[in-house]
C-alpha cells in the first residue's frame, strides 16, 4: 500500500482539513425524546395535631354562617364557635380535622350557599388547619377544600385517630400513622389526578 492510500484509508476524525489543520470532531448526538415527563417533587409529610369530630361534622358547624360576611383572617376566630367556642384559640399550625363525614349543609341537611361553604373553608385554612381527614365529603367539598389550601384525604375508618393524637400524613405514600397509638391506614383518594392538584395548590402556597 502506499503512502496516499494509507492517508485516503484513515478514518475521518484522523484526517487533516486541507488547511492542514485537524477537522472538528463529530458533534452529532443522538436526539433526545421530546414527550418525557418532567419530574414531579414528591409530595410532603405533614405532622400534626388531631381534632376528631365523630360521625358528622357541616360546613355550618365549621363556621356558623351568622360570621360568613366577615373576612377570613377575623372569621378564623369564630371556627367551630358553636361546638367549641375556645377551640380557634387552642388550634396550631399543621394540626388537621378528623371526622367520619363533612357535610356540605346543616345538620338539617340544608345546603349551604356557596359563597357560604367558601367562606367556611377559608376561615379554617386561617386558623392554620393543614389537612381534613374524613371516610366521605358532600360532593364538591373536596374540591372546594383544596381551593381553600386545604389538603383533603380519605380512609375507610378514621375513627382511629383522637384529640390530641399526634398523627403523620405521608401524601407521597398515601398513609397515615396515628404516632400516638402506632396505628396506620392508607389514603384512598390520592389518585394521579389529585396528586397534581395537591402539588398545585401547595406550590402556589410556597409549600412544595
Amino acid at each position: 500500500m502506499s503512502v496516499d492510500d494509507r492517508r485516503t484509508s484513515q478514518p475521518p476524525s484522523a484526517r487533516s482539513a486541507p488547511s492542514g489543520r485537524a477537522l472538528p470532531p463529530d458533534t452529532r448526538r443522538a436526539s433526545l425524546p421530546t414527550d418525557a415527563a418532567p419530574w414531579e417533587e414528591p409530595l410532603p409529610t405533614l405532622t400534626g395535631r388531631a381534632w376528631a369530630f365523630g360521625t358528622v361534622l357541616t360546613l355550618a358547624d365549621v363556621l356558623p354562617p351568622r360570621f360568613a360576611a366577615l373576612p377570613p383572617a377575623e372569621a378564623r376566630r369564630r371556627v367551630l364557635a358553636d361546638i367549641d367556642p375556645h377551640w380557634a384559640a387552642q388550634v396550631a399550625a399543621g394540626d388537621v380535622i378528623c371526622v367520619e363525614e363533612l357535610h356540605g349543609g346543616d345538620e338539617a341537611g340544608a345546603p349551604m350557599l356557596p359563597q357560604t361553604a367558601v367562606a367556611a373553608l377559608a376561615a379554617l385554612a386561617q386558623t392554620g388547619v393543614a389537612a381534613l381527614i374524613a371516610q366521605r365529603y358532600a360532593a364538591h367539598v373536596e374540591d372546594a377544600a383544596l381551593a381553600a389550601g386545604l389538603v383533603p384525604v380519605t380512609l375507610d375508618a378514621p375513627a382511629f385517630m383522637h384529640t390530641g393524637d399526634r398523627v403523620r400524613l405521608d401524601l407521597e405514600a398515601a398513609k397515615i400513622v396515628n404516632l400516638s397509638s402506632g396505628d396506620r391506614a392508607g389514603i384512598r383518594n390520592l389518585d394521579e389526578p389529585r396528586r397534581a392538584a395537591v402539588r398545585a395548590m401547595l406550590r402556589a402556597r410556597g409549600g412544595a
